[in-house]
């Protein structure tokens, strides 16, 4: 059972760290507050979950084929996309026994996940253009994960099909619906996520994208994490935005133990960075218990940074954005949900909020007035909570309407 707190009104700080005045429009507008949220009885999190329609499927696009299969180059009419994703593809292999280490776990359930996967099918759902820049195998899973991309309508001129398979992550899981990734079928440097080669990517829509997405595991394979400092550098020389979302997972590491000061050498370089509550205690040593009173700490962390985003679970969620002179923050309580599992919460929620940040026009008109900006990070909470509605990260994803009939609903039933 857990308590949701009514959040305090969006904070304005100056940029020197001392409370930020506005005129008196803007300090009418930085008065919106969340509704107090009261847990209800059974396994509650982020979210009241809505039945969500069959996917649907895109028409297929002349001239682009892959392996015998007409698949989907969805952009603008010049081709440009809103969202490139570059990173992992692969399967959750989810554990049907709850409470119980990996070994004794009877039999498992396959489920298409991986962090930018994840965030590129759930952008697309939301109506978003999006490219997909990962590696998939040439077996059987990497057929199926392609299959689910072209029928989400993602971009897949980024594909590369490999000779090594498309990884596994085992995910042993608990009867409330948490998760703890706990190791792969084959050692973690065979898979064909380590070897993405970008100089590969036949039509890498980096250019002209809007948001580019990473993560960090990467990091952990030399060939991919070249890959990704170089969309990084791409992406910036062309004036679009980089988020990065930590995804702290030490099983992709060989040594855990040093893998911290790569991780923040590469987020230290994002425009929007977003991370857990408890990856802020492993990357910057800052209280998680603290983090949701004031999320600026964070964000005085990334000095390079225009904005944090942090995640909770239950806790909800905070922000803070430079905004001119000032930087803006607040807090977005959990969506009350019976959670099934947590697996891509977190990258809805990364979607939900580029899905606001592109409607709005760019970073600066999100920015430029508190509502704005706030109405963006609860959109995105909604869309986290209803993917954890059902088991796997890409299922119960949801469309635009429905995560704003849910905030509607919510709003005017919840004193």
């Amino acid at each position: 059972m857990a308590t949701c707190t009514e959040p305090p009104a969006h904070t304005i700080r100056n940029m020197a760290g001392r409370p930020g005045r506005l005129g008196p429009v803007c300090a009418q507008r930085s008065a919106v507050r969340a509704p107090l949220l009261k847990a209800q009885q059974g396994r509650w999190g982020w979210c009241v979950g809505h039945g969500l329609p069959a996917t649907r499927r895109p028409t297929p696009s002349s001239g682009c084929r892959f392996a015998g299969l007409r698949v989907l180059c969805r952009g603008d009419q010049d081709g440009r996309v809103e969202v490139v994703c570059l990173g992992e593809s692969l399967f959750d292999m989810l554990a049907n026994d709850f409470d119980v280490p990996r070994e004794e776990v009877k039999s498992w359930t396959p489920k298409a996940g991986g962090a930018t996967l994840n965030v590129a099918t759930a952008v697309a759902r939301l109506g978003g253009s999006v490219q997909l820049i990962t590696a998939l195998g040439n077996d059987e899973r990497g057929d199926q994960l392609f299959q689910l991309l072209n029928d989400r309508g993602v971009n897949l001129e980024g594909v590369l099909r490999r000779a090594e398979p498309t990884r596994d992550v085992y995910v042993e899981r608990t009867s409330a619906g948490e998760r703890t990734f706990c190791g792969f079928g084959l050692p973690t440097t065979q898979y064909c996520d380590c070897f993405l080669e970008i100089e590969k990517v036949p039509n890498s829509g980096i250019k002209g994208a809007s948001v580019v997405v990473m993560g960090t595991l990467g990091l952990a394979y030399p060939t991919t994490a070249a890959s990704m400092r170089k969309a990084m550098e791409v992406a910036h020389s062309e004036g679009g935005l980089v988020l990065v979302d930590v995804n702290w997972r030490p099983v992709f590491f060989e040594k855990p133990e040093s893998a911290r000061p790569v991780v923040e050498e590469f987020v230290q370089q994002a425009d929007i960075v977003k991370l857990t509550d408890e990856e802020v205690e492993w990357l910057f040593g800052i209280d998680a218990n603290n983090v949701f009173q004031d999320p600026c700490k964070v964000h005085d962390m990334l000095p390079n940074a225009k904005g944090v985003l942090v995640t909770g679970g239950p806790k909800g969620a905070a922000y803070c954005f430079s905004a001119g002179k000032v930087s803006l923050s607040g807090s977005i309580p959990a969506y009350p949900v019976e959670v099934l599992d947590t697996t891509g919460a977190g990258d809805a929620f990364t979607a939900g909020f580029i899905h606001k940040l592109l409607q709005a026009g760019g970073l600066d008109a999100l920015t430029g007035i508190p509502e704005v900006l706030d109405n963006a990070v609860r959109f995105a909470s909604a869309c986290g909570g209803i993917t954890t509605t059902k088991p796997g990260a890409v299922e119960a994803q949801p469309e635009a309407h429905q995560v704003e009939e849910l905030i509607a609903a919510v709003g005017t039933s919840v004193k």
